[in-house]
């Protein structure tokens, strides 16, 4: 976009973007007439329909398939668990999982301390924050794929992750109870801790 205002200093308000695969720019073509990549004509397609009317119908259009993603994410996901070794090894995976969110609680609380958020605040984020997430699956994967974890390693992360997401309800109860005491131990009033609607 060249200069709003002409005779005054300032930014040509322009930005490069990139996307490389492989190590090779994906937005590159050399066969096409344009030397634009169909990756690249879809990116400036979807920049210039972001900013219009037709945005609303696109978002609309899109909607019912993030949940289907992340439902087929989890499949295969919940496909790759072992259940014989899961079986097998119950109080490993149980210990492993509740370990994760110990110590990523841990971590997250002496963060928020640090940054003064409210303790009872901060006991809840930090269990709700304790618990393994989607981009977990993508390392594990990745580290099993170029060798860096081995195959019993990657396969038990993926369960242990896996099982403590799966308690993500139980913890966000734990987290209010544990919101709810400290705030009744420092004499707050339980409106303090209840979101605005």
């Amino acid at each position: 976009m060249p200069k709003p205002l002409y005779d005054q200093n300032g930014s040509g308000m322009h930005t490069h973007q990139s996307l490389f695969r492989d190590g090779k720019n994906a937005f590159y073509d050399e066969n096409d007439r344009y030397k634009l990549s169909d990756i690249g004509k879809a990116f400036i397609a979807g920049i210039l329909l972001a900013e219009t009317e037709y945005r609303r119908e696109i978002e609309s259009i899109i909607e019912p398939f993030k949940g289907l993603m992340l439902g087929a994410f989890f499949l295969l996901v919940g496909m790759d668990i072992d259940l014989e070794f899961v079986a097998a090894a119950p109080l490993v995976i149980i210990g492993s999982a509740l370990a994760l969110i110990a110590i990523k609680a841990a971590v997250t609380y002496i963060i928020g301390l640090a940054f003064r958020v409210p303790r009872a605040q901060l006991a809840e984020t930090a269990l709700l924050l304790g618990t393994g997430g989607e981009f977990a699956f993508v390392v594990i994967g990745s580290a099993a794929t170029l060798g860096i974890m081995g195959k019993a390693a990657s396969e038990t992360a993926l369960i242990v992750v896996s099982v403590s997401m799966a308690a993500l309800p139980l913890i966000a109860k734990l987290g209010r109870q544990a919101s709810k005491a400290i705030t009744r131990h420092q004499g707050l009033p339980p409106e303090a801790t209840t979101p605005p609607p």
